[in-house]
């Protein structure tokens, strides 16, 4: 199996416009990818950035005719948005951890992420992730997360992940600590930019997984010129913290802060 990434920016004030358009070529857009037996087709949208994935047989081309297909079918969304990857080209895989594949695809949770590559720092990046891949070794990671890619174009990082849901009950109650998902040297980087140390920090122990993060306010104590606030940090809807703090945003810096700690 051959794994393909691709991504896009969006023109500004043309989201609606590639919204509309991706809804009228889909049907087309479909029929290609199963006639040219492209499976695990998959698009994710962040603020104004496009994250595209998917698998083929090893060595699948397509014909001189099934390219002027695709052609025609992105000539109708192209518009929108200015490549960042290059057309017809794979972006720069920086890293990978594919484990054990799960082909039934209905029993997968997908989960992704987008981000900036502070400048100039793309190879040493590529170089602390290949020394994971080498302190892994012939270790074949069970999961319960599998098919796992890093791939850079243009300045971003884009990453790719599948999570079987019939085993991460497991995983949490052997680990006991199944929310931070640490195995495998992948940890949560979550907390606001006034915790960058020690987001730099975990970057440097592994590979970082980017999960949803909520902040909620949980309590309120005392008069209104003098309260204090209790919040708590959630990932994927699981709490990991809690602070207090002399107003809302202290509080959730606090929680992120504790939270930082817990998954160093």
């Amino acid at each position: 199996m051959e794994r393909h990434a691709f991504a896009m920016k969006v023109k500004s004030g043309k989201m609606n416009d590639y919204r509309k358009k991706l809804g009228e070529i889909w049907p087309d857009l479909t029929t290609f990818l199963d006639r040219n037996k492209v499976k695990n087709f998959s698009i994710w949208n962040a603020e104004d950035l496009i994250f595209g994935y998917y698998e083929n047989e090893d060595g699948a081309k397509l014909s001189a005719e099934e390219v002027s297909v695709k052609d025609a079918i992105t000539a109708k969304i192209d518009d929108t948005f200015d490549w960042i990857s290059t057309p017809g080209e794979d972006m720069r895989l920086m890293y990978h951890n594919f484990g054990i594949v799960r082909e039934n695809k209905e029993l997968i949770r997908h989960r992704m992420f987008m981000t900036k590559l502070k400048a100039g720092c793309e190879e040493e990046y590529k170089r602390r992730h290949d020394g994971l891949i080498a302190q892994r070794g012939d270790t074949v990671d069970p999961g319960p997360d599998s098919n796992f890619s890093i791939w850079s174009a243009g300045g971003y990082i884009f990453g790719y992940d599948e999570i079987d849901t019939t085993k991460v009950k497991d995983f949490e109650e052997i680990s006991g600590k199944g929310l931070k998902y640490t195995y495998n040297n992948m940890k949560i980087k979550i907390g606001n930019a006034e915790f960058v140390d020690s987001k730099e920090k975990i970057d440097e122990k592994g590979t970082i997984r980017y999960l949803k993060i909520e902040y909620e306010i949980i309590k309120e104590v005392g008069p209104d010129h003098d309260k204090t606030f209790e919040a708590q940090v959630k990932c994927d809807g699981k709490i990991l913290a809690q602070g207090e703090g002399k107003s809302k945003k202290e509080a959730q810096m606090h929680a992120a802060k504790k939270a930082l700690e817990n998954i160093k």
